[in-house]
Order: structure tokens, then sequence, then C-alpha cells
């Protein structure tokens, strides 16, 4: 009889694969890392590893997932506490300039390109990752939405537009800081776009 495992060890196994799991996604890239090299450097062993994910995909799938549930969460979170248009949009790019502050910043988004990238040559990734993105681009619509209900950003305003060319830049910055690192005036260029948004929206 297989000894009794509780759900606090499983957890525990399974973030330790994770962790691991992105770690040499970092190092190596997401499609040159494999299983074993995830099994050489967390120590657990292949068949554990599969108990709990069936490809590296599922393994990526999970720590996208977490991000992101836990991200949009704590968004709602904040900006339900304000009530103010402008305030709901200061918040976010606050939040946003200062992700280059966070030590695997870089790397998380490397891995998340390279991952974006594979998923469009894969039909159930790329519908999955399009999930992910209109979950994003919902919170952001809902805040100008709002907004132009309240009277504080100008009717014309394109609000599904403007959210796609929001995430499209916060995408861009990002890529653009993970190749250039210091050399990338990442503050500066995060402002210069919030003036131009803000100039779109005609904030009153």
């Amino acid at each position: 009889m297989p000894p009794v495992v509780s759900d606090k060890y499983k957890q525990e196994k399974k973030a330790a694969i994770l962790k691991s799991a992105f770690e040499c996604f970092a190092e190596k890239g997401f499609q040159v890392a494999t299983i074993d090299d995830i099994v050489a450097h967390s120590k657990i062993s292949k068949g554990a590893i599969y108990n709990y994910f069936s490809s590296k995909d599922d393994i990526y799938l999970e720590l996208m997932n977490q991000h992101t549930n836990e991200n949009i969460s704590n968004l709602k979170v904040e900006l339900e506490k304000l009530s103010c248009t402008k305030d709901k949009l200061d918040y976010i790019f606050q939040l946003y300039s200062q992700l280059n502050e966070q030590p695997q910043f870089a790397n998380s988004t490397r891995v998340h390109i390279e991952f974006w990238l594979y998923s469009t040559r894969k039909e159930d990734l790329r519908d999955l990752m399009l999930d992910r993105y209109e979950m994003y681009k919902t919170l952001f619509n809902t805040i100008l939405v709002e907004g132009i209900k309240k009277g504080e950003i100008s009717s014309s305003v394109h609000t599904d537009e403007i959210a796609q060319i929001f995430w499209g830049l916060i995408d861009g910055i990002s890529l653009h800081y993970s190749m250039l690192l210091d050399k990338y005036p990442y503050k500066q260029v995060y402002n210069e776009m919030k003036e131009l948004i803000y100039t779109k929206l005609d904030m009153k």
C-alpha cells in the first residue's frame, strides 16, 4: 500500500517543481530547457514531476495562470478602493512603471514572450494565451468605460482600442527592457506613454 501523502506535501512539491522550472526556463529559454533540466535543478525525479504535470507546456501554463490570477485579483482589490478614474489609471501606471525593480522581471519577460510566440503555432495554447490577454484587456477597458459614464473621460474615446494599445505598449516596453536592461530608459518611457494616453483620453 503506497504511503499517504498530505495536501501540504503535494503543494510544496508542486511549488518546488514550478520554481525550478521557471529558473530553467529563464536560464536556457523555454524551448531549449527540458524536463531533464528541471529534474537536475529540482532534484525531483522525472516520474514525480509527471505526477503533477503532463508536459513542459503544462508546467509553464501553471506558472502563467498562477501569476495572472494573483495579479488580476490584486489589481481588482486595489482598484476597488479608488473611485476616480484618473486615480485608478494613475495606480496602474505607477505599478507597471516599477516592475523593472523586481529581480526576476527581465527573465520573466523573456520567458513569457518566448512562450507567447511558441503558442501561436499550437492552437490550444494560442486560445489559452488569448484568454489571458482578454482578462487584462477587459480590466483596463472597464476602467475607461466607467470613466465615460462618470463624465471623467471623453465619450468619443474608443475604449477597447485604447486598452489594446496600453497592453501592447506594456509588452513592448517590457521586451525592450529585457534586452537592453539598464541601457533602456524604462521609467522615462513609461512617463511619456502615460502622457500620450492621457492626452488621447481627454481626461477631465
